[in-house]
């Protein structure tokens, strides 16, 4: 969700009001994954899912 913006001859791109919404919970997910990695990778190897 990116529109091509040219000003000159950098091709600048940058995100639409709808991919600007997705940072906020994209982050979420982030810290979430970074906060609980462990526990996930640890369950996974518990259960052989991974």
């Amino acid at each position: 969700m990116a529109d091509a913006e040219d000003l000159g001859d950098t091709g600048v791109q940058r995100l639409t009001e709808a991919g600007a919404a997705l940072l906020v919970p994209i982050r979420a997910m982030g810290s979430w994954a970074a906060r609980y990695a462990d526990i996930v990778l640890a369950s996974q190897d518990r259960y052989g899912t991974r």
